[in-house]
């Protein structure tokens, strides 16, 4: 018998193994090293480019308005900032965290962030067909200015530029609270018929914090409950940043209900079918998608 190491036939699939592993661990170093350079990129520009725009806009104003309007920008962004930097430190804070103001903030920097790049956007694809289409996109010496063509790209600016704010106003004013429960129904040819029909309710990604309140959190879990669900799994991360509240979290999910006595009937009959609990939550696991031991499989009942 030989060993794995001297195996010919057995090294190549090592070694192409090894290498996917590699690559992959490298592209998720390189990928979570690059994403936050570029969000951080994308931030300073836009919010130079919103501060020139309220400078612009302040120079139609009379003159002795101006100063006070181009302060009054340049205060309230460093404000947003503040609140930002807070908010990220979590228990750490150096001032009291205010849940309304971090909402603002938050929502300024997403929205303002993709208007700039939807206005971006639009720009490079005005001066691609310029490009492209040359004989279209130059004036002629004397000819007058294509005006439904300005007039066309200053909408389309106007439009890109104003769709973000009306998009993340409308997810933080009603959409994110419009929970709603989605059942799916899974077929498993080597699932036991005592689980046979057996029901789980599943809340995952809670982020429990200035966006997700407690008071909305139990309104999930009393959503779950209704469905009176023979197993309740919590998955997903339970919180956004450090200082967020985990106790107000686990408290609201401590009220999850399942039918305790469903489960305890399911839970004999796999007994009588031999099944030991090390397969049953092994099962468990393949079920839900959980691969990691650190995971884990909450049980109610016998």
């Amino acid at each position: 018998m030989h060993s794995l190491a001297h195996n010919p036939e057995t090294q190549p699939e090592s070694k192409v193994s090894e290498g996917a592993h590699l690559m992959a661990r490298i592209s998720w170093d390189f990928a979570r090293f690059t994403i936050p350079v570029v969000v951080l990129v994308l931030l300073f520009l836009s919010q130079r480019y919103w501060l020139r725009r309220g400078r612009a806009l302040a120079s139609r104003l009379p003159p002795g308005a101006r100063p006070w309007v181009r302060a009054a920008c340049i205060a309230a962004l460093t404000l947003l900032i503040l609140i930002v930097v807070n908010d990220m430190l979590g228990r750490y804070a150096l001032l009291p965290r205010s849940r309304l103001l971090s909402e603002i903030a938050w929502l300024w920097f997403s929205s303002s962030m993709m208007a700039y790049v939807a206005i971006c956007a639009v720009h490079i694809v005005a001066w691609l067909w310029y490009r492209a289409f040359p004989h279209r996109a130059a004036d002629e010496a004397g000819a007058p200015v294509n005006l439904g063509r300005r007039r066309f790209v200053q909408t389309a600016t106007v439009v890109a530029g104003a769709a973000p704010f009306v998009g993340f106003a409308y997810g933080f004013a009603a959409e994110r609270w419009q929970f709603q429960v989605r059942e799916q129904e899974l077929a498993l040819e080597t699932l036991p018929a005592a689980l046979d029909g057996l029901r789980i309710a599943q809340l995952s990604d809670i982020h429990i914090g200035s966006f997700m309140p407690a008071r909305e959190v139990r309104r999930a879990v009393a959503m779950a409950n209704d469905l009176r669900a023979d197993l309740a799994v919590v998955t997903g991360d339970f919180l956004t940043g450090s200082g967020d509240p985990l106790e107000a979290c686990v408290a609201e999910l401590a009220q999850l209900r399942a039918q305790r006595e469903e489960l305890q009937v399911r839970a004999r009959l796999l007994r009588d079918d031999h099944l030991s609990a090390d397969l049953l939550d092994e099962r468990a696991r393949s079920l839900l998608g959980f691969a990691d031991p650190r995971d884990y499989v909450i049980r109610t009942g016998g």
